[in-house]
C-alpha cells in the first residue's frame, strides 16, 4: 500500500514504460526480420530471388528518380532564366539612369549618377553571387550521380529522417511517472532500477541498430568521423608546414643578422613560400565556397554587352530610318467626277464569291472594323494623319501638313493650341482643337532619332530580351503574367531612377482632360502610339495606337491596369510589322494588311494611310489621286494571304 508493491507482483506500469517496451518490441522484432532475411541470402534461391525483387524496384524508382529530376531540372531552369532577366534589366536601367538622353534634364541628375556609379560594384557582387548558385543548382540537378545535391540533398534527408523516426527520437520522460517508494522498499527499488537500466540500455542499442540501418537511403555512416578525421589530417598538415616555414625565416633571419644569408636558400625559400600559396589556392578550389564572379557570371556579362550591342544596333537603324510629316495630299476637289472616280479607284466592285447557289459581289480591297469607329466625328483616318503630321520637326512643319490635310473639308476651322517645350521636353507632342466638333487631339510622335530609340529601350528592354529568348527556349508563357509583370516593374531602385521622358506629357493630358473632359482623344505612332496608349489608360481617355508596341507585360513600370488597357486603346497592327509584337497588345487590335515586303516598310506611316484610304476610303474626300506613296502602295501585288500563317 502507499508505494509498497509486492515481489511476485509486477511493477506499475506507466506511459513511458509502455512506450519503451513497445521500442524494444519493435527492435526485436526487426532484429529477427535482419536475422530472417540473412538465412534466405545464404541459399542460392534466396539469392535470385532477392536479385529478381530489386531489378523491379530499381526499374520503378528509376524511372521515378527520372521524371522528379525533370520537374526539379526544369524548376532549376526557370530560376536560371528569371535571374537572367532580372540581372539584364537591372544592369540596363542603371546604365539608363546614367546616359539617358532623358535623364540629363533632372535636377538631381549629377547625385543620380554618382550613386548610380557606387552601387554598380555592390550590385555586380550580389548579381554574381545569386546567378553562380542558380547555375550551380541547375548543373547539379542534371546530374544523375548521388550527392550532386549536396546541400539541398543534406536538408532533404533530415527533414525526412526526422519524419521517419521522430517517435524513436523522443526522450521519455520518466520523471513523472515514477511511483513513489518509501524505504521499506529500497531493495525492490534498486531491483527496479537496475532492471530499467538494463532494458533502457537493450533499447538505446537496438534503437542505435535502427536508426543506422544500412538500408537506409539517407544515412552515411561514420561521415562524421571521417570528417573529423580528415580535418584533423589537414589541420596537423597546415601546421607542420607553417612550422617548418617559421624555422625557415627564423634560421634566415639569423643568417642575415650576421651577413651569411646564401643566395641558394632564399631563392629556396620564396619557392617554398610560392609553393604552400599554390597549395592553399588548390586546396580553397576543392572547397564548395560561395562564388563570386565565376566562369559563368563571366559568361553572362559577355553575352549582356554583345546583346546590348545588338539591341541599341537595331533600335538606332529604327530610330533613323523612320520618317514621317512629308506625307502629301493633293489640292482638295469636291466635285462629284473627281470623287466618283476616286471611289471607284478604290471601291470598285471587283469580286464576287457563291454562296449557296447565289453571287455575293464585294469591293476587292479590305474593310476593317475600325472603319467604322468615329471618336465624336472624327475616324481612324484623320487621327493618323496627324500621328503622321507630328513628325514635322518645326511647328511650321506641323502647321503646314495640318493646312494639307484638313484645309477644305469641315474640320477646315481646326486650332494649333500647343506642343512641347523644344529645349527640354524630350518627347515630342502637339495639341489641335477641332471646333467642328468639339473634339481635342493631342498627338505624339514616335521613333525618329537615335535618342528616341533609346528611350525605346529603356522602356521596352527587359520584355524584348525574354521575347527573344522565349523563341528558341519557350519559358515566358510557363511563368505567372503577374509575376513577369512585377519583375520587369524595377520598383526596387525607382527611387534612384529618372522621371520617365513622358512626363510632361501627362502633366499636359491631365489638365487637358481636366480642362475638356471626353472630348479628347491621344494618338501616336511607334513609340509614340505606346506612349498615347500608356498616357490613354492612366488618363481614362480614348487613345489609338498606330503601330506601338504592348503594354500588357509593362503595366507595372507604367503604374496602369490591364482593365484600362482594355476599356480605353485602340492599336492599328499592320501584318509583318515587328514592333507590335514587342510586349503583347491589349484592348482592341485591328490587324490590317501590309503589302510591302519588309517590316520597315510595313512599320511606316505611309503604309497605314494609304492602307486604311484604300481600304476604308475617305468620306472627308481628300485628294489622294497625287500622293505618290500610295500609288506606288497601290500598284503592288497583295502577297499577303492569311491562309500563309
Amino acid at each position: 500500500m502507499g508505494g509498497q508493491y509486492d515481489a511476485n507482483t509486477s511493477p506499475p506500469r506507466g506511459p513511458n514504460v509502455l512506450l519503451r517496451d513497445a521500442a524494444v518490441g519493435y527492435s526485436n522484432r526487426l532484429k529477427s526480420a535482419y536475422k530472417q532475411k540473412d538465412r534466405v541470402l545464404a541459399t542460392a534461391e534466396g539469392r535470385e530471388e532477392e536479385l529478381h525483387a530489386y531489378q523491379n524496384a530499381h526499374g520503378t524508382w528509376r524511372f521515378y528518380r527520372t521524371l522528379c529530376q525533370v520537374r526539379f531540372g526544369y524548376l532549376s531552369f526557370l530560376v536560371v532564366m528569371v535571374l537572367l532577366m532580372f540581372s539584364f534589366t537591372l544592369l540596363m536601367e542603371i546604365f539608363f539612369a546614367i546616359f539617358l538622353p532623358s535623364a540629363k534634364y533632372d535636377d538631381y541628375y549629377t547625385v543620380r549618377a554618382v550613386v548610380s556609379l557606387i552601387l554598380l560594384p555592390i550590385v555586380l557582387f550580389f548579381l554574381s553571387y545569386i546567378f553562380e548558385e542558380a547555375s550551380r543548382l541547375f548543373v547539379d540537378a542534371l546530374n544523375k550521380s548521388d550527392g550532386s545535391l549536396p546541400n539541398f540533398r543534406l536538408a532533404l534527408a533530415v527533414v525526412i529522417h526526422y519524419l521517419r523516426h521522430r517517435t524513436e527520437l523522443a526522450e521519455p520522460e520518466e520523471s513523472g511517472d515514477q511511483a513513489p517508494v518509501d524505504d521499506n522498499a529500497n531493495e525492490g527499488g534498486d531491483e527496479l532500477r537496475r532492471t530499467r537500466s538494463s532494458r533502457t540500455g537493450i533499447l538505446h542499442q537496438r534503437t542505435s541498430l535502427l536508426l543506422t540501418a544500412k538500408n537506409d537511403p539517407f544515412l552515411d555512416d561514420d561521415k562524421d568521423e571521417e570528417d573529423e578525421a580528415w580535418e584533423r589530417k589537414e589541420a596537423a598538415a597546415e601546421q607542420a608546414q607553417a612550422q617548418a616555414i617559421e624555422a625557415t625565416e627564423t634560421r634566415s633571419a639569423r643568417l642575415s643578422a650576421v651577413g651569411e644569408v646564401p643566395q641558394k636558400k632564399t631563392a629556396l625559400n620564396r619557392w617554398m613560400r610560392a609553393k604552400a600559396a599554390v597549395k592553399t589556392t588548390l586546396l580553397i578550389k576543392k572547397k564548395r565556397f560561395p562564388q563570386i564572379f565565376g566562369r559563368a557570371f563571366r559568361k553572362f556579362i559577355s553575352g549582356f554587352v554583345v546583346v546590348s550591342l545588338i539591341f541599341f544596333s537595331s533600335s538606332f537603324i529604327i530610330g533613323t530610318f523612320v520618317t514621317g510629316g512629308s506625307f502629301k495630299l493633293g489640292p482638295f476637289d469636291n466635285s462629284t467626277e473627281l470623287v466618283s472616280n476616286e471611289l471607284k479607284t478604290t471601291h470598285g466592285l471587283s469580286a464576287s464569291i457563291t454562296v449557296n447557289g447565289k453571287i455575293i459581289s464585294f469591293d476587292d480591297t479590305s474593310e476593317y472594323a475600325a472603319c467604322s469607329v468615329s471618336y465624336d466625328g472624327l475616324s481612324v483616318l484623320d487621327l493618323a494623319l496627324m500621328a503622321d503630321a507630328v513628325y514635322g520637326t518645326t511647328t511650321k512643319i506641323q502647321k503646314d501638313a495640318m493646312e494639307n490635310r484638313f484645309n477644305g473639308t469641315e474640320l477646315e476651322d481646326w486650332k494649333y493650341v500647343a506642343r512641347n517645350n523644344e529645349s527640354t521636353d524630350g518627347q515630342n507632342w502637339m495639341e489641335v482643337y477641332f471646333p467642328a466638333v468639339n473634339m481635342t487631339v493631342i498627338a505624339v510622335r514616335g521613333t525618329a532619332s537615335a535618342t528616341d530609340a533609346l528611350e525605346d529601350m529603356h522602356f521596352w528592354f527587359g520584355i524584348c530580351i525574354m521575347q527573344a529568348i522565349n523563341v528558341f527556349v519557350p519559358f515566358l508563357k510557363q511563368l505567372p503574367r503577374a509575376f513577369v509583370v512585377r519583375l520587369l516593374s524595377m520598383n526596387l531602385i525607382s527611387a534612384i531612377m529618372p522621371s520617365p521622358v513622358f512626363t510632361d506629357l501627362l502633366n499636359h493630358a491631365v489638365d487637358t482632360r481636366a480642362r475638356v473632359g471626353d472630348n479628347l482623344v491621344i494618338t501616336g505612332h511607334s513609340l509614340g502610339g505606346a506612349i498615347a496608349a500608356m498616357i490613354g489608360a492612366k488618363t481614362k481617355t480614348s487613345a489609338v495606337s498606330f503601330s506601338g508596341p504592348g503594354l500588357l507585360y509593362s503595366l507595372g513600370r507604367f503604374d496602369i491596369s490591364a482593365q484600362d488597357v482594355r476599356d480605353y486603346v485602340l492599336t492599328m497592327k499592320p501584318r509583318k510589322d515587328i514592333v507590335p509584337r514587342v510586349d503583347e497588345l491589349g484592348g482592341l487590335v485591328q490587324e490590317i494588311r501590309c503589302k510591302r515586303p519588309s517590316p520597315m516598310g510595313c512599320h511606316s506611316t505611309s503604309t497605314h494611310l494609304c492602307e486604311l484610304y484604300f481600304s476604308c476610303g475617305d468620306p472627308r474626300q481628300r485628294n489622294w489621286s497625287t500622293n505618290e506613296k500610295c500609288i506606288e502602295y497601290g500598284n503592288l501585288p497583295s502577297g499577303d494571304d492569311d491562309d500563309d500563317e
